[in-house]
């Protein structure tokens, strides 16, 4: 492996780390990735888009949707928005990730605020409000 290769990947914040593991991982070579991942393990970054914020001045995605969680519209927490794009997520814990046995973790409901990028987690899914 190359030091100059893994002192870059070391200086990336979280965000820049996840973006090459998830959104631009086809374009990186196999030492990248596999230096990515380590890296994100030693930080225990969860590899997952849904933590990638919307950059700022971005428009709110056409497909969010409106949700409900126990009888109550979803907010998001930051902007006030209303929209969200739902995704399933696995609630990591270091021990399985350590015995490669991540598959056996609990699920989740991540809900992405289309405008600002804010994740909220849910043990139970969300309805869509179309569907109350």
């Amino acid at each position: 492996m190359d030091a100059s290769e893994a002192a870059r990947i070391s200086a990336l914040d979280d965000v820049e780390l996840i973006k090459i593991l998830t959104i631009h991982a086809a374009e990186q070579s196999e030492e990248v990735l596999a230096l990515a991942t380590e890296e994100a393990q030693r930080r225990g970054v969860p590899i997952d888009e849904a933590f990638i914020p919307r950059e700022s001045g971005t428009e709110a995605d056409p497909e969010s949707r409106q949700w409900v969680a126990a009888g109550i519209a979803l907010n998001c927490l930051h902007c006030g928005a209303d929209g969200f794009r739902s995704r399933e997520i696995v609630l990591n814990t270091r021990a399985m990730t350590f015995f490669d046995l991540d598959w056996l973790n609990r699920g989740a409901h991540a809900m992405e605020c289309a405008t600002c990028g804010l994740v909220q987690i849910f043990a139970k899914r969300p309805t869509p409000l179309t569907e109350c």
